[in-house]
């Protein structure tokens, strides 16, 4: 995970917004509270069309950077809305299912 100053720089290059450690650490809060909830709805039992992509993006871990998948799975749904089912990141090409 990153410091808060670190997100609080990202934040400021990103969206040139200067947060407070204490601004950050409430965004962090309210969003584990979100991811949990996102993470723990009921899927519907029938999708029409499902997609999977993947971004390779350079990340930092530890004190080396690689590429590492971030893959992403959507969906459209009966309704005519879309939805994302899953965002993972894995740190090496394979198999995933």
């Amino acid at each position: 995970g990153l410091a808060t100053e670190q997100v609080s720089s990202v934040f400021e290059d990103v969206y040139d917004k200067d947060y407070s450690k204490q601004q950050i650490s409430c965004l962090i809060k309210e969003s584990k509270s979100d991811i949990h909830t996102w993470l723990n709805r009921r899927l519907d039992s029938h999708y029409l069309v499902v997609y999977f992509g993947a971004t390779f993006v350079h990340t930092r871990r530890d004190k080396s950077v690689s590429k590492e998948g971030y893959y992403t799975l959507l969906c459209d749904k009966e309704d005519g809305t879309r939805d994302v089912l899953s965002v993972v990141n894995h740190s090496a090409e394979g198999v995933l299912l």
